[in-house]
């Protein structure tokens, strides 16, 4: 329990770090329906309410996540996992990528064919995927003598690329 308030407060923080201003993310609103939801992979839409479905549980155990759990005050994700946490924050009705890119010391990626970028601060790394026109992704991570601190979000945002449609 102490380890997942600790995770809550580490992402409040994480969430001031993503390198100034974000948008904030606006569910789309659509006519009611009376169908059920669609089976099968989530949307970015789908992610505002509950970014942690983003990750199935064979994910979580394949990229050694500990714990998680969504952070109400921003709209994201958190994950223990391994050394470090890891944040993940859908972005669906904006395209981050090139607002960062803008950024001293960003550095251009491709994660999955999809044009992203990297931005490393002193203990955290973020990573911007666009996913389709005017939509992104941030992965980000946190955490003090973590040798490639990079690489986490790389590869969370790796899975959660795929895992969309």
């Amino acid at each position: 329990m102490i380890r997942l308030a600790v995770v809550v407060a580490v992402l409040v923080l994480l969430a001031g770090c993503g390198g100034g201003e974000q948008a904030t993310p606006q569910k789309k609103t659509t006519p009611a329906s009376t169908t059920s939801a669609p089976a099968g992979p989530p949307t970015l839409d789908e992610l505002v309410d509950d970014p942690c479905a983003v990750l199935t549980k064979d994910d979580e155990a394949t990229l050694g996540v500990v714990a998680g759990g969504k952070t109400p005050a921003d709209g994201s994700c958190g994950w223990v996992a391994g050394p470090g946490i890891v944040s993940f924050k859908p972005y669906p009705d904006s395209d981050e990528t090139p607002r960062i890119a803008a950024k001293a010391g960003a550095e251009p990626l491709t994660v999955e064919g999809r044009p992203g970028v990297r931005i490393a601060l002193d203990t955290s790394c973020f990573v911007y995927v666009t996913v389709a026109d005017g939509q992104s992704i941030q992965v980000g991570a946190a955490g003090d003598a973590v040798p490639d601190l990079c690489a986490a979000p790389v590869e969370f945002a790796a899975v959660i690329v795929r895992n969309l449609r």
